[in-house]
Formats: C-alpha cells, structure tokens, sequence
C-alpha cells in the first residue's frame, strides 16, 4: 500500500502470465471524501484521465485500487495527476526509463524488418 496526502494505492500483481497485456485500475471514493455523487464522480472522472495519459506506460498484468482521501476533491488536476503519477512510480506500476527504451526500439525494429 502506497499513499501521498490525497490518494491511497493497493497494487496486486497477477502472477499468472497472460497472452495480453491486462492492466485493471479502480477508483474508489467514498461519501466521506465529497457528499454528492457529482464530486465523486468528478474525481473518478479525473482519476481515469490520468490513467488513460500513462496507460502504454504500465506494465501488464497489474491490478490497481486507487482511493481518495478527504481534500482530494479540493485540489487541482495538475496536483492529482503529480500524486497519482508519483504512486504509481513507487508501487513500480509504470515500466522505467529502461523498459521503455527496448520498447521503442522493438516497435523500430519490427518496422523495420
């Protein structure tokens, strides 16, 4: 479990190997963290658009809970997404500078040939 003042993050790693690349993030905010639904779902809403910017980042095989704490409502999508981003790093669900490098130059090299 990884957290930051606004957000909580469970990780589960699938050990089971899967043909595709599978990546399940969850959002969970609870009435305690903002009383209308509208809020929470603004929150869920802005949760999914910073996962959907660094979705080809992650690595597969991946389940992830994101909670929001109280206040999470009041700050700035620039400030969530840093805190999102920053968890995510240090729950090592985003591949690193390394695994995007073969990447890319797998993806080149396939054109290529």
């Amino acid at each position: 479990m990884f957290r930051s003042p606004h957000i909580t993050v469970r990780v589960l790693k699938k050990h089971e190997p899967t043909k595709e690349n599978h990546q399940q993030f969850s959002f969970v905010v609870s009435a305690g963290v903002a009383r209308k639904s509208t809020a929470r779902n603004l929150l869920k809403r802005r949760g999914y658009s910073v996962v959907h910017k660094i979705f080809d980042n992650t690595k597969s095989n991946q389940l992830c809970a994101i909670f929001f704490k109280k206040g999470a409502d009041k700050i700035s999508f620039a400030d969530l997404e840093k805190e999102i981003v920053a968890l995510l790093e240090k729950a090592e669900v985003l591949k690193n500078q390394k695994d995007k490098t073969q990447n890319t130059n797998s993806k080149l090299n396939s054109d290529v040939g």
